[in-house]
């Protein structure tokens, strides 16, 4: 019998600042489209691992499949190239993170909250909205 032999692996890649950001802005809008991997997939002629992987950024996504997206979701494909506000980092107090829309209650939240077409409801909903993170940001007096 003869030893195993020790074939050599494929280097892993690691993924591209830049495949990284627009693989999350694809998966922002989204989920702000409310679509599912598999919704979106199907809209463009792919499996829903395929787009797993271009939202991880494992895999690069081509111009035309760029320009394919871009229409399906409705946005210009320099969307997804857009850094007003760099995925994973806050910026300003008044700015919506990027990284929050990846959480899907508040890409359902935005949604609902985009149908309330009374000013006076929206109004009170973001009032409300700011007096509960007012009271869950600061800090919690120890339970005696």
């Amino acid at each position: 019998m003869s030893a195993p032999m020790n074939l050599p692996t494929a280097p892993t890649r690691k993924p591209a600042n830049i495949d990284l950001h627009v693989g999350r802005r694809l998966r922002a809008l989204r989920l702000l489209r409310e679509l599912s991997q598999e919704a979106l997939a199907e809209r463009i002629g792919l499996t829903f691992q395929q787009i797993q992987k271009y939202e991880k950024g494992v895999n690069r996504i081509s111009a035309s499949r760029l320009q394919q997206f871009a229409d399906t979701l409705n946005v210009k494909p320099q969307f997804f190239f857009d850094a007003d506000q760099d995925p994973g980092t806050h910026g300003s107090q008044n700015a919506l993170p990027l990284d929050l829309i990846f959480d899907r209650d508040v890409a359902a939240m935005v949604n609902a909250f985009g149908q309330i077409t009374d000013a006076g409801i929206r109004r009170a909903i973001v009032d409300h909205i700011r007096s509960l993170a007012a009271c869950c940001t600061e800090p919690r007096k120890a339970d005696q």
